[in-house]
C-alpha cells in the first residue's frame, strides 16, 4: 500500500552552530517494491517532477515541492492521477 506524507522544509544546525543541510519541502511516498513501476507512472501522470528508488525497506519517491500549498496541489493531481493510472491498470 503507498503511503504519501509531507516533509517541510528544514535546516538542521551542527554542534557549532553552523547550518549542516537545508531540505526542501517534499512529498515522500512509499510502498512495496512491486509498487515502483505504478509510483513512477502516478508521478508522471500527476505533472510533477521526481525520482523513485528501491533500498532493503521497500520503495521511496520524493517530489519537491514549494511548500505545504503546492502539497495540496501535488494530492489533488496524485489522488487523480492513481485512479486513471489504475482504472487503466484494470483494462
Amino acid at each position: 500500500m503507498m503511503k504519501v506524507e509531507y516533509k517541510g522544509h528544514k535546516i538542521l544546525r551542527g554542534l557549532d552552530g553552523v547550518d549542516m543541510r537545508h531540505l526542501r519541502p517534499a512529498a515522500i511516498i512509499t510502498g512495496k517494491h512491486e509498487e515502483k513501476q505504478l509510483i513512477d507512472k502516478v508521478i508522471a501522470k500527476s505533472g510533477y517532477v521526481g525520482c523513485v528508488f528501491d533500498d532493503d525497506d521497500g520503495v521511496h519517491g520524493i517530489v519537491t515541492l514549494d511548500g505545504k500549498e503546492d502539497y495540496r496541489r501535488f494530492m489533488r493531481a496524485w489522488k487523480a492521477a492513481k485512479q486513471e493510472v489504475m482504472a487503466a491498470g484494470r483494462k
